[in-house]
């Protein structure tokens, strides 16, 4: 079973914008992403916007899409790209998840592979803090470790010690990732693309995992990261 990493990216962003590019660190926000993903060899960024294609066009591959309305689907208009043809699982991995450890998609990878199910994420306990913040995507599993529903609000309603904090990774099975079709989610204010897919009946199964720092949604969520891998 061979995998690809695809790191879609755009700079539009209501919260923070441009934080892709920004490079406080001494260098670009996704710029450490891709180090972070690299290890597993095949890495590819999927964007739209000129800038980011002109600052790592050097670095890595990347492929130019046109204007979509997720991640994944981004994603899957690079199914038929060379850089991506014959793998047969493909990563979504957050532009905004810099401090993911590769070991974290292996993890997905293996659970695809042992289970044989068609998507595999990744959760975190999360803090109390977390577990209040809109800002933070929260889950809630079955007794299998599938996932029944995601939510910005605060679930577990009132039980902070069993939260859990989802993690923007994502393992897909190419064939059906590429034969999906899928409807917009009658949940739009929660903003969370696999709403559609469990409306859909699709089984997302969730690994757990310990990760410390999750993606980077505001301005102090940035400065704290500067904090930590400022050169």
């Amino acid at each position: 079973m061979t995998a690809v990493v695809i790191i879609p990216a755009r700079l539009a962003s209501t919260r923070l914008p441009n934080k892709l590019l920004l490079n406080e660190t001494g260098r670009p926000l996704i710029y450490h992403t891709i180090k972070a993903a690299s290890p597993l060899i095949n890495v590819v960024v999927a964007t739209q916007d000129q800038e980011i294609y002109s600052a790592l066009k050097d670095h890595v591959n990347v492929i130019m899409t046109g204007d979509c309305k997720s991640g994944t689907e981004r994603v899957r208009a690079c199914l038929n790209s060379e850089f991506v043809a014959g793998h047969d699982v493909i990563i979504n991995w957050q532009a905004d998840e810099p401090e993911l450890d590769c070991y974290h998609a292996t993890s997905l990878l293996e659970e695809i592979d042992r289970s044989g199910v068609d998507i595999a994420t990744l959760a975190a306990p999360a803090t109390k803090e977390e577990y209040l913040s809109p800002d933070v995507v929260k889950t809630v599993l079955d007794h299998k470790n599938f996932a029944m529903y995601f939510s910005r609000c605060s679930i577990p309603f009132g039980d902070p010690t069993r939260a859990l904090k989802h993690i923007g990774l994502y393992a897909f099975r190419r064939a059906s990732l590429s034969k999906w079709v899928l409807r917009e989610t009658t949940y739009p204010s929660e903003s969370l693309e696999q709403l559609q897919w469990l409306q859909e009946g699709l089984k997302i199964k969730v690994c757990i995992g310990a990760v410390k720092y999750a993606g980077i949604d505001t301005r102090e969520e940035y400065d704290a990261f500067v904090k930590r891998h400022a050169i």
